[in-house]
């Protein structure tokens, strides 16, 4: 018999067989289908098979070569059914490379092909090692690191070497505060343990300590009022001056203070003058610088001459002497008085604070 035997005429038996063999091959469920090299883009595969699956159905499967690697959230068309996601049993996006050969199966409920192979094992960045990247994980594992609670920020959390550590070290405030030295003091602001995002801590001088710096110059902010003055010198320059005339009596024959109390803050020499006028008849008065209550200065006489002299005289000092000038009469007496005025102490330059 010439040409083609058909199936018809084939025995029942070998049609039946034929039947299944076809439904057999597009059962892409019980077996994948041969999608070949796939074509497209990074992101979006198509592929083809033949028979072309009728539909997708839940588990249908197809075996691809990919003809590049992936770009992110690839996507597969098989036989132009539809673009759907490919990727991997976490859902995460696939990750296919140039001439890899991938089976892929349909999850019907959730539209996605799913790489096949990928085991189900759920690994996360701290079961790998650090630094070392595992399906697109990178690891963050170590076994050096040496933090505790303490080091951690109360309320965060931390894993080291693995395991999750919840952090106990306090969450302060700024620490701001302004801190006056008025003495010899020193003050301090204490700072609590633990964290704090910072804060400003000033120091400042208080303002009555203006006299213990130089004028001319500002420390903490406070501008100095005090001399450069280590010495004092005798000059022409009146630094303390008591104008009021002082009667002495010509019988009063005991020394008496006649000024106030000139007392030097620095060492070296001072001017004393003064203003002193005699009486008529023989009448008279003394007069003379003491220092610390002893009679330094040279004896000054008027007697029976009421005009007015200016006695002036130089002495040397320390800081904390007490200078004062003493006068009494010299007996002679008819009832008269002598006076003693313009007892003043005098040095070479303005500074303003030599004396006490």
């Amino acid at each position: 018999m010439a040409g083609k035997i058909t199936k018809e005429e084939l025995h029942p038996l070998l049609s039946q067989k034929i039947d299944d063999f076809a439904a057999h091959e597009a059962d892409y469920v019980s077996q994948p289908a041969n999608g070949g090299v796939t074509g497209g883009a990074s992101t979006a595969y198509t592929c083809s098979s033949s028979p072309a699956p009728s539909s997708l159905v839940d588990k249908i499967g197809v075996v691809i070569t990919a003809h590049v690697d992936s770009g992110a959230n690839p996507t597969l068309n098989w036989n132009g059914k539809g673009a759907k996601p490919i990727v991997k049993h976490n859902g995460n996006p696939a990750n296919l490379k140039k001439d890899g050969i991938y089976t892929l199966r349909l999850n019907a409920t959730k539209q996605n092909f799913i790489l096949q192979g990928e085991g189900g094992v759920e690994v996360s960045p701290a079961d790998i090692k650090v630094g070392v990247v595992i399906d697109d994980i990178t690891g963050t594992f170590t076994s050096d690191a040496n933090a505790v609670a303490g080091n951690v920020l109360s309320g965060k959390t931390a894993y080291v070497n693995g395991n999750k550590v919840t952090g106990t070290m306090p969450n302060n405030p700024a620490q701001t505060a302004t801190l006056q030295i008025t003495g010899s003091a020193k003050p301090t602001k204490a700072i609590p343990a633990g964290y704090t995002p910072g804060g400003t801590v000033t120091a400042e001088l208080a303002l009555v300590l203006a006299s213990n710096i130089l004028s001319g110059n500002t420390i903490g902010g406070v501008a100095g009022s005090a001399w450069g003055v280590t010495t004092v010198t005798a000059g022409e320059t009146v630094k303390i001056i008591n104008t009021s005339p002082q009667e002495i009596y010509c019988g009063g024959t005991t020394p008496v203070a006649r000024s106030p109390q000139f007392k030097p803050k620095y060492p070296g020499t001072i001017r004393i003058k003064f203003k002193f006028n005699g009486g008529s008849y023989g009448q008279g008065a003394y007069a003379r610088v003491y220092k610390n209550g002893i009679a330094v200065g040279t004896l000054r006489s008027v007697i029976g001459n009421p005009n007015t002299f200016i006695f002036t005289e130089d002495f040397s000092c320390v800081a904390g002497d007490v200078f004062q000038v003493y006068a009494w009469g010299n007996g002679v007496c008819e009832g008269g008085y002598m006076t003693i005025l313009d007892i003043g102490v005098y040095v070479q330059d303005q500074f303003p604070s030599y004396f006490d």
